[in-house]
This record gives structure tokens, C-alpha cells and sequence, in this order.
């Protein structure tokens, strides 16, 4: 009950999140056009702004297409076997994104750790802001990963009980 709580809070304030990113996007884009084309006199940080929420914009919907399986994948071969090969595949592949993302993570923390006292060319804040993107979105994609292979454990559990 209280994993199915504290996912509906993750996936309510993910999707918030990127509904944030996107509409503070559009909107910043929008004000540049307005000030380069109208008024004749472009603002300097935009283009760095809608830079670096595209980044937390992307990184956010990771996780969401983590959550529900939508990320890429190649089913014609797995697709040919029999059920119990497909579903070791799909362990396999579970494990892999779950050890690529905690590689991730412990990476892109370091990545922070090294840029202390660098700042971004045009807004001048801590280039830890920007690289702060690729630590929360791999850790969203990781607890939407295990949350995904635990769901799937459970099913299987279920499917071999009935």
C-alpha cells in the first residue's frame, strides 16, 4: 500500500514536472521571438534557458516511458520464442538498464562534484543546475525500473499460483 502511495506522488510530481518544463519552454521561446522580431532587441539568456530545460524535459519523460515500457526496443527475435525464454530476456534487459542507470547516476554525480565553482555562460548559476538533470532523471528512471521488474516478479508469482 505504501509503495503504490509513494508511486502515485512520484508519477503525479513527474508528470508535473514535465508539464512545467515544457509550458516555462514554450513561454520563454515565445518572449524571445517577441523581443528579437518586435521590439528589435534579443534577450541573451533565452536560448540557454530553453537549453537546459529541454535537457530536464527529457530526462523527466525518460522516466515516464521508463515507467510504462515505451523506450525503444527490438521484439521481432524475442517475439519468435517460446514465453519462458521471453521472459528471461525481459529479466536480463531489466538488469541491464538497472546496472546502466546506477552507473549513471554515480557518474553523473561525480560530473557535479567536479563542476564545482564552474557557472553557465549566459544565466551565470552553478553549472551544477544544468548536470543536476542527468542524476534526478536516472534516478527516477531507476526507481520506475525496479518498480517495473518488481511488478513483473509479482505477476509471475500470481500467474504461477493460479
Amino acid at each position: 500500500m505504501f509503495m503504490r502511495k509513494f508511486f502515485r506522488i512520484v508519477d503525479a510530481l513527474t508528470n508535473s514536472m514535465v508539464y512545467l518544463f515544457l509550458s516555462v519552454m514554450v513561454l520563454n521561446t515565445a518572449v524571445s521571438v517577441f523581443f528579437r522580431y518586435i521590439v528589435n532587441n534579443s534577450i541573451s539568456w533565452s536560448e540557454e534557458v530553453s537549453r537546459y530545460l529541454m535537457i530536464w524535459l527529457g530526462f523527466f519523460g525518460m522516466s515516464l516511458a521508463t515507467r510504462d515500457r515505451d523506450h525503444v526496443n527490438i521484439t521481432f527475435v524475442v517475439g519468435l520464442m517460446p514465453p519462458m525464454a521471453r521472459r528471461a530476456i525481459r529479466y536480463l534487459a531489466d538488469l541491464v538498464v538497472v546496472v546502466f542507470l546506477a552507473i549513471l547516476i554515480v557518474t553523473s554525480v561525480r560530473q557535479i562534484v567536479g563542476s564545482a565553482g564552474e557557472t553557465t555562460a549566459a544565466l551565470v548559476i552553478p553549472m551544477a543546475i544544468p548536470l543536476a538533470s542527468v542524476t534526478a532523471g536516472g534516478c527516477l528512471m531507476l526507481l520506475q525500473a525496479i518498480r517495473r521488474t518488481v511488478s513483473m516478479v509479482r505477476e509471475d508469482i500470481a500467474a504461477r499460483q493460479d
